[in-house]
């Protein structure tokens, strides 16, 4: 007899006193709305950790050292769970239901069932609880092998779509709760539904497509059409069902390009400042002629490079009267200072990013990712700015410095030490708007060029090329503004170059060297070398991006090699593994903090998969 007739029997059939026999529940006792809002308190009590959730309270001692392996999320009135009991005798599955009364008609169903068939429906049970919050509470790391989420509310408001069942940071608890090659089911009868939840499972890096063949080899797939009361009723409507979107986690593999970006929260310190250390080495010194060509434009002292028509031309003309040499003086103060100020430059935005968005790859936080690249420009320049200094007086047309070490000694002597940091306010006040935009821009287009967050050289070098050129010329008028007070040089040309080195101040701040642009030059005094500003930072930027992402890239497959990533997960977990999320045994109370350290925690498991969807 199917589970069908004997439901249908039950329900006909009067009650039978006998301890061996349960009447069948009536649904119209337990009617209720359909959809819950999933953010309010429901006063649900929650396991501090999966070591004290005894499933032989729902189960019954046959569920003796069987946790559950699959989960029905919004299980609804459990039609899904009896059919998948058959199909799955030797298999232990929960449904989680957040409504009362439709929790408490699927306990009763069972009941039921198990009494009328007698070693039958033992590995089937209904828990009441919120599966949007504190899901690893419950369950082990890769203890599931099986989910499904089989017409959950579409939230259809815009401002409600945080409340979805499918979002990036609940599928990092997803994925963290199943296990390698388990699957997750998806079916709605909304199209809007099915295309968001494609979206974010196409975005989210631990998933892959699974075949057409593996899809029609897979035995539980019919069962996701008709099984369920809602899907009965989209059939007797004459609806249409978007099913099935079936995910699949891969199974463990060694670190490598595909879990490139989801690797760097393990990354270690050194890490990030020797791949930052590369980058700023690679960015200074490669386009150092055309920030020379710059740096004389913006300059208020007249040069031969203003009648240039581009800054090409102006290098070749510095070449052709002073030597190939003279376009990089001042690399080698530039090189000493980039090395500390770019390793502290990626490493505290990376550590910053991490602490705001509660992680580094896959989530457009554009405010987090503002505030990072602020954080890191303080940092930055600080230990950069007396290099600039130093590096943009050697630059000058009329620089009487023999050397770096030269111009250091003259401009304490005659300067101090305060001298190195005039122009620290303004670098940023410039600074802080360019890396703000510049890191904004990166990471966006790396949503656009690789959303998968893969080691990509092509996507790196071209996010960090339009974000360094977008950058660079929204700032430009500061840029103006720091290099006058920088280079100290006044409009009139100095026949005598060793008078230089007796030059006190010219420029005392910022308003000073506004006012002495302005009266020179007029509002295009503050355009001056915007061209060359552009040319030098586009292939800077994404010279720099390039060598940081591979460094960062080849370091970290270097410094994961001597450990297992499960041994870097626990490494990473707290102290008292018992106690991962923090709960409240009265109330749910779920933070962002939470999912964030779900979300970083987790994110060293390898990709995942989904297939294509199919409309039925």
């Amino acid at each position: 007899m199917s589970v069908s007739q004997i439901e249908a029997n039950a329900s006909a059939s009067p009650p039978i006193d006998n301890k061996e026999m349960m009447k069948y529940p009536q649904k119209r006792f337990y009617r209720q709305r359909a959809h819950s809002n999933p953010m309010s308190d429901h006063d649900l009590k929650y396991p501090v950790s999966p070591e004290e959730m005894d499933w032989r309270d729902l189960f019954g001692p046959s569920a003796e050292g069987r946790p559950p392996e699959f989960a029905d999320i919004g299980c609804g009135y459990g039609g899904l769970l009896v059919k998948l009991s058959q199909l799955f005798p030797n298999i232990t599955m929960v449904g989680m239901e957040l409504r009362v009364k439709v929790a408490d008609f699927v306990q009763e169903r069972v009941k039921a069932l198990r009494a009328q068939n007698h070693g039958c429906y033992d590995n089937i049970c209904c828990l009441r609880s919120n599966a949007m919050k504190n899901l690893p509470n419950f369950f082990h790391k890769y203890q599931l092998s099986k989910m499904f989420f089989l017409f959950p509310d579409p939230h259809f408001k815009k401002t409600k779509h945080k409340w979805r069942i499918i979002s990036t940071s609940l599928l990092s608890e997803y994925a963290y709760v199943l296990r390698p090659g388990g699957r997750i089911y998806t079916i709605t009868d909304v199209e809007e539904l099915h295309h968001w939840m494609v979206d974010h499972l196409e975005r989210f890096a631990l998933f892959r497509r699974i075949s057409d063949k593996e899809y029609a080899d897979d035995p539980v797939v019919p069962l996701l059409f008709e099984s369920t009361e809602e899907g009965q009723k989209v059939t007797r409507n004459c609806g249409n069902k978007w099913a099935a979107l079936e995910i699949e986690n891969m199974p463990e593999q060694s670190s490598g390009v595909d879990v490139y970006e989801s690797l760097a929260p393990t990354y270690s310190l050194w890490v990030h400042l020797a791949a930052g250390a590369a980058a700023g080495m690679a960015e200074h010194c490669v386009m150092f002629p055309v920030d020379s060509v710059k740096t004389r434009l913006q300059s208020l002292c007249p040069c031969p490079e203003s009648k240039c028509p581009t800054p090409i031309h102006g290098v070749a003309s510095m070449v052709r009267r002073e030597g190939f040499w003279r376009t990089f003086r001042g690399v080698n103060a530039v090189a000493v200072g980039s090395v500390p100020a770019h390793a502290l430059y990626f490493t505290v935005y990376e550590k910053f990013k991490s602490l705001l968005t509660g992680n580094t790859h896959g989530h457009a936080n554009t405010l987090s990712y503002a505030l990072a690249g602020m954080a890191a420009t303080v940092f930055h320049d600080l230990v950069m700015n007396p290099a600039e200094v130093v590096k943009q007086r050697m630059q000058m047309l009329y620089s009487p410095y023999g050397g770096s070490l030269e111009c250091v000694r003259c401009v304490f002597r005659n300067e101090g030490i305060a001298a190195f940091y005039r122009s620290y306010s303004t670098q940023l006040f410039m600074n802080v708007p360019f890396q703000a935009v510049h890191f904004m821009c990166y990471e966006y287009w790396q949503e656009q060029f690789n959303r998968e967050h893969k080691y990509d050289p092509a996507s790196h070098l071209v996010s960090g090329g339009l974000a360094g050129g977008l950058a660079a010329a929204v700032t430009n008028p500061l840029d103006c503004v720091k290099t006058v007070l920088n280079t100290q040089q006044s409009p009139q040309p100095v026949l005598d170059k060793r008078s230089l080195f007796y030059l006190k101040g010219s420029y005392n701040g910022i308003l000073d060297a506004i006012s002495s642009i302005y009266s020179t030059r007029g509002f295009g005094g503050f355009l001056v070398g915007l061209h060359a500003r552009v040319l030098y930072q586009v292939p800077s930027a994404a010279l720099s991006w390039s060598v940081y992402e591979l460094f960062k890239y080849l370091l970290g497959e270097q410094s994961t090699a001597t450990s297992s990533r499960s041994s870097s997960i626990s490494e990473a977990l707290p102290t008292n593994a018992s106690t991962p999320f923090p709960t409240s045994q009265s109330a749910e109370t779920t933070t962002n903090n939470d999912i964030g350290r779900v979300e970083q925690l987790f994110a060293n498991k390898p990709s995942g998969a989904f297939i294509e969807s199919r409309h039925i």
